[in-house]
């Protein structure tokens, strides 16, 4: 009898097992329509302490992006023309320096713009990502094939940040926007995703005088329900490298990088739900022989809203 017990009991555990693997097993795709419009809105919230010329220096940004996609079409392999517009900015920033505080607020959406310098030198940078489009085509597993910035976005980058003594300008081009278009997202691997697999997606992007690499580590935690949505789960773990261009006027060490994050996908509407990532960085750098010790502390996250919130 007790054998018998112990089989039972081995049995009904197997197959308890099975059944929660086979409930989590998931083949997830995106899933896009002609004339579908989603709106995402990310967040950046990042402190900075720098330590230059025995100064010491602190920023805290806060930043928010309204984004809008609209699906122009869509083939028959599934590979989806998106075009994207940036919609709205808003920019909550202080600084303290050698004992002066600055800070300034800014809304797109409002007429009222700072006047202080370090305000108009920050917006000139970022302002023309505002309404800038661009289209993109993505496959069902995320994975963005082409990323084109407008020709009029092209320039106005360009003469925003134009290049300066080898800097590069702002960093903001076609190839640094695709590259945070990519990291906003999860590329599914091929096949049926199981709990706990694991897997790796590589990106590169040109940042004026720097290239940075980006070599990340993603997990499938399983499902769960967020919001009354249900959503799979996944860890994600970036690993960043930067090396200075050749000839740049700034070289830099990056001491350590350290990041985690959490994406959740929507597997009803077979779209990213939501995303939030923590990433630490400290680097020694050293510009036109001026040393600076700087630490980096961000949250990203990112998440789609019902409609274009006002």
């Amino acid at each position: 009898m007790k054998t018998f017990a112990s089989k039972f009991v081995m049995l009904l555990t197997c197959m308890v097992l099975a059944l929660t693997t086979t409930a989590d097993a998931q083949k997830l795709r995106y899933k896009f329509k002609k004339g579908q419009k989603l709106h995402y809105e990310m967040s950046q919230n990042m402190k900075m302490v720098m330590n230059a010329m025995g100064q010491d220096i602190e920023v805290d940004m806060k930043q928010k992006m309204d984004m809008g996609w609209v699906v122009k079409s869509v083939d028959e392999k599934g590979v989806a023309s998106i075009e994207t517009k940036v919609t709205r900015l808003r920019i909550d920033f202080a600084m303290q320096a050698a004992g002066q505080n600055q800070s300034f607020q800014y809304d797109s959406d409002k007429k009222e713009e700072p006047d202080n310098f370090v305000a108009q030198t920050m917006l000139k940078a970022m302002k023309p990502i505002i309404g800038a489009s661009t289209t993109m085509k993505m496959n069902s597993r995320g994975k963005i094939l082409e990323f084109k910035l407008s020709e009029e976005a092209k320039k106005a980058l360009a003469d925003a940040a134009p290049p300066q003594q080898g800097f590069g300008g702002s960093g903001l081009n076609e190839d640094s926007l695709k590259s945070m278009a990519s990291q906003s997202g999860i590329v599914f691997p091929e096949g049926t995703l199981t709990k706990g697999k694991t897997w790796k997606n590589k990106l590169s992007t040109s940042l004026g005088f720097a290239e940075m690499k980006i070599d990340s580590k993603y997990k499938y935690v399983g499902t769960e329900t967020l919001d009354g949505k249900k959503v799979a789960k996944f860890s994600v773990s970036p690993k960043i490298e930067l090396k200075a261009k050749e000839n740049s006027p700034a070289q830099f060490e990056l001491k350590s990088s350290d990041g985690t994050g959490t994406i959740y996908f929507d597997i009803a509407t077979g779209q990213i739900y939501k995303t939030i990532l923590n990433q630490n960085m400290t680097m020694e750098m050293d510009i036109l022989g001026q040393k600076i010790d700087q630490d980096i502390d961000q949250e990203v996250s990112m998440k789609l809203i019902g409609k274009k919130k006002k």
